[in-house]
């Protein structure tokens, strides 16, 4: 213990151990009271015993946020990176942003959870809060906290979602039968029918599709995802085809043969079943804009069934294609 007189404060230090060049390693603490000195000296020679950083005291939540939101996120799609992004900025930042992660209290996280039930859906709020919990879960690894408060607080229930909104089969057939001319008529056939998603079914390439087989199949192997795997492991497999996916494949099939007869080429094993027209694969947003004539014209024949050309509408084919499956 020890005066200082250039800070008029009493310093406390304390030996905590030597470094690698054999140097002492030594924590202090200052007060106006040699009782104050101690007690933060004390508190910060616990800190380093606990493996606590230097200046984590002062770590506020919302440099954890910018932190994870950098670094900690992996290899995830930048659509996610940006949908994490306007959650925290929106639902974490401005209410817990400027609180020490350290004095970050359960009791406080339950009443942030709770004003956020009021405006959010459950699944939404459930995320909200698996992304602060993985915020603090990087912050703990690195020293910042020594212990993770939001696994403490569960998710209260948050508003209703919307309701499901799917197509009927009278609307289906309407669908199917006004876009039998269409060049995306087979993709969605396929996609209605066999059971494979929307980003399998854009990835897929003609080595991967077997219509002459005994049963005739396809391998969903690949998806238009980040890195070009299936969306989980077991979602690698093999669907049969019914009779209807098989007679429209090979019609597909015919008219890609033709078109690369007509450019000179021949039909590779590589060569996507539904590509864009320079044979390259399709993306979401090539999909709706190709399929508004039949989607217009069936939302004329049943305003308040279809919703306008758009993902919503092709996210309503699968929607019903789930339910018949079950």
């Amino acid at each position: 213990m020890r005066w200082s007189e250039a800070r008029k404060r009493y310093i406390a230090e304390a030996t905590v151990g030597y470094d690698a060049r054999g140097k002492r390693i030594v924590r202090s603490g200052s007060g106006r009271s040699e009782t104050a000195a101690l007690r933060v000296m004390r508190q910060r020679v616990k800190d380093y015993e606990a493996g606590m950083v230097v200046g984590s005291e002062r770590y506020r939540v919302r440099e954890a946020v910018e932190d994870w939101l950098r670094f900690g996120q992996g290899r995830v799609s930048e659509e996610t990176r940006s949908k994490n992004r306007t959650l925290c900025e929106t639902h974490v930042i401005p209410k817990l942003g400027e609180r020490k992660i350290r004095q970050l209290r359960a009791e406080e996280v339950d009443l942030w959870l709770e004003g956020l039930a009021k405006i959010l859906a459950t699944s939404t709020l459930q995320l909200v809060r698996s992304l602060l919990s993985r915020v603090v879960n990087r912050a703990m690894k690195r020293g910042m906290v020594d212990r993770n408060v939001v696994e403490l607080c569960q998710p209260p229930t948050g508003l209703d979602g919307r309701p499901s909104k799917s197509l009927t089969f009278e609307q289906v057939n309407d669908v199917l039968t006004l876009t039998e001319g269409d060049p995306l008529h087979c993709y969605i056939v396929v996609s209605l029918l066999t059971g494979a998603r929307t980003e399998e079914v854009r990835a897929l390439t003609w080595r991967h599709v077997h219509l002459d087989d005994d049963p005739a199949h396809l391998e969903v192997w690949r998806s238009v995802r980040r890195g070009g795997d299936t969306k989980t492991a077991r979602s690698r497999r093999t669907l049969a085809l019914s009779a209807l996916v098989v007679e429209k494949m090979r019609t597909h099939r015919d008219a890609a043969e033709k078109r690369a007869r007509d450019a000179g080429k021949g039909l590779g094993p590589d060569a996507m079943v539904f590509g864009t027209s320079e044979g390259t694969e399709m993306d979401a947003a090539n999909v709706p804009p190709r399929l508004s004539p039949g989607v217009e014209e069936g939302a004329e024949r049943d305003p308040g069934g279809l919703d306008p050309p758009g993902d919503a509408a092709f996210v309503r084919f699968l929607a019903l294609r789930q339910r018949s499956q079950h």
